[in-house]
């Protein structure tokens, strides 16, 4: 071969090596991150005082994609002094007012606005009087007191005709307690969601009750007919139990008196005391029931102005 021709083909083959070694290998490329568009806040946007209320973040991306980013954003209140947010997104309200609750996720911000308002409150009333059989008898001065839930301590005493009204109570279900002397306590539970009726009984606690009655009568007394009560007392009873009365009087001349034991609800004389001329009577009996009683002395004789007197014993 000829010189010239051999140095021609080993340029060649060099430019075609070289050629061969610029050509690109077409590695992969790394994917691109979607870009991140908005974000999106959720949540009750209106509350009230001590409520709380979880708010979301939703993130946005070009694609039309979004991805809940709750627990990755920043979460900040622009008033505390209204409510604040946790980490987690948990609002607590602490005042009213308006305040903003913002959500940033790389470094794109999303927010609302939340107001903030007292919650509404109730009033609850009622009357108290005594257990059956006197629920017509209304309570003066008893103490009507709250004691537990949101509205604890709160309380009133019941006016002259028995009622009582508590105002600006936050809704919830608690203790209502009442109290007066010579009353056992009684508690009940009671829900107010709105204006409530909540009307309450007192039983009188057991106590041994000595009455004395003095009187003066005489045959011209227009009450004082024979055979006919010349006065009347009053028993009231609160509790079943045993009554006991004595009456006694100056002189078997002057009068002659039987004591009776008369039962205002049903219309009957359930005792009475023997029919002697004897100056002392006494009559008992035991109530199976409580309710109106009476204890009445009756004139079978009466000459003169006579000074009786009348004891009862008996528990209420």
């Amino acid at each position: 071969m000829r010189p010239r021709t051999l140095v021609a083909l080993v340029l060649l083959a060099g430019i075609v090596a070289a050629c061969a070694g610029d050509s690109p290998t077409n590695p992969s490329s790394p994917p691109t991150s979607p870009t991140l568009i908005s974000v999106t806040v959720a949540g009750t946007l209106s509350l009230v005082t001590n409520q709380t209320s979880q708010f979301t973040a939703t993130a946005y991306f070009a694609k039309g994609t979004g991805q809940s980013v709750t627990s990755q954003v920043t979460w900040s209140s622009s008033n505390i002094a209204v409510a604040t947010v946790s980490a987690a997104g948990l609002v607590t309200c602490v005042g009213t007012g308006t305040t903003e609750i913002r959500a940033t996720y790389l470094g794109v911000s999303g927010s609302v606005q939340v107001t903030v308002t007292r919650p509404p409150t109730y009033a609850l009333s009622g009357t108290v009087t005594e257990t059956a059989p006197h629920l017509s008898t209304t309570l003066t001065g008893v103490r009507v007191e709250i004691t537990d839930g949101a509205n604890q301590v709160r309380f009133t005493t019941t006016d002259a005709t028995g009622q009582y009204q508590i105002a600006n109570l936050s809704p919830g279900t608690f203790s209502v307690k009442a109290q007066l002397v010579a009353y056992d306590d009684t508690t009940k539970s009671v829900t107010v969601s709105g204006n409530t009726t909540l009307n309450l009984t007192l039983n009188p606690t057991l106590t041994q009750i000595s009455e004395t009655f003095n009187k003066q009568i005489s045959a011209g007394d227009p009450p004082c007919y024979v055979g006919l009560p010349c006065q009347v007392f009053a028993i009231p009873l609160h509790n079943t139990g045993v009554l006991e009365a004595t009456l006694t009087w100056g002189s078997v001349v002057d009068a002659y008196l039987v004591l009776q034991l008369y039962s205002e609800d049903t219309g009957r004389v359930l005792a009475q005391s023997d029919s002697t001329t004897a100056a002392k009577q006494f009559v008992s009996a035991n109530m199976s029931t409580p309710g109106s009683y009476q204890l009445r002395v009756v004139g079978l004789r009466v000459t003169k102005i006579t000074l009786f007197t009348l004891t009862t014993n008996h528990t209420n």
